[in-house]
């Protein structure tokens, strides 16, 4: 250490040395005078009567403790769904999301045609191959604009039925 810095120390310890001194012993002092002024009061002795004790029943007990339960359990529930959240939530990612219109004026009718396709021998025993197309036909118009949609269903089901001899 350099001397300034000696004598910087030096300097400073005396003037801290000099604000804390009046202060050197007071505590214990304060201590000690009230510990003497405590020992000169009488002391109080305590009651030896007892308090009765309030009886509650049993449905009072079952109510008062249950009823905070149930509410800290209704809670959490909403507090965990909150914090949960639906699962499947849809999020926009930007696009515009189709909004589903439920329309009462909806038709749908079914047409079936057959159609014979001959006849055919399988194991000596003769079968008629008849088709059967069958067209679904639904129609439906959009509240919105009255727009009308129609969607056609074309289904085909080949069938082999025995041909009876004369």
């Amino acid at each position: 250490m350099t001397l300034k810095a000696e004598k910087f120390e030096e300097l400073l310890s005396r003037e801290i040395a000099g604000a804390l001194e009046p202060q050197r012993g007071k505590a214990l002092a304060a201590f000690r005078a009230h510990m003497a002024e405590e020992a000169q009061r009488p002391q109080i002795a305590g009651s030896l009567k007892q308090e009765r004790a309030k009886q509650i029943s049993a449905r009072e007990m079952w109510f008062w403790s249950s009823v905070p339960s149930v509410a800290a359990a209704c809670l959490a529930v909403v507090v965990t769904l909150k914090v949960v959240g639906p699962v499947n939530q849809p999020t926009n990612s930007g696009a515009q999301m189709a909004n589903v219109i439920v329309s009462p004026e909806v038709q749908q009718v079914e047409r079936t045609t057959r159609q014979d396709g001959g006849v055919l021998v399988n194991n000596n025993v003769p079968m008629r191959v008849v088709t059967e197309q069958t067209t679904r036909e639904t129609q439906w118009v959009d509240p919105r604009d009255h727009s009308v949609y129609k969607l056609i269903q074309p289904v085909e089901n080949v069938n082999y039925e025995r041909v009876q001899p004369f």
